[in-house]
């Protein structure tokens, strides 16, 4: 469907460092991904390749917050979540079921 070239990547690692865990850098992180979605046609990827821990504050931040302002479609279809150590990722799906 989209060329990899054309898929913008955010790596989480470069924000946040190895914890997820600062309310300010998820504000930050959010703040681009909205603007991402809501300015590009190409997919963004979000990855999180580093991050050792998150909080669910931070996620429901960073991302959470997306679903009250862009729908849901758009969100499935131009967001991608990549890099999540096993960890992040069991606070991550506890976290979705309050997002959509």
């Amino acid at each position: 469907m989209y060329s990899d070239k054309l898929k913008r990547m955010i790596k989480v690692f470069d924000i946040t460092g190895t914890t997820a865990i600062r309310q300010d850098l998820a504000d930050r992180l959010y703040e681009i991904l909205y603007l991402e979605l809501k300015t590009n046609y190409q997919p963004t990827i979000v990855d999180f390749s580093g991050v050792d821990f998150a909080l669910c504050l931070f996620l429901h931040v960073a991302i959470g917050r997306l679903y009250n302002k862009i729908p849901v479609n758009v969100i499935e279809r131009k967001l991608q979540i990549v890099g999540m150590n096993e960890n992040v990722a069991s606070v991550c799906d506890r976290c979705k079921e309050r997002w959509v």
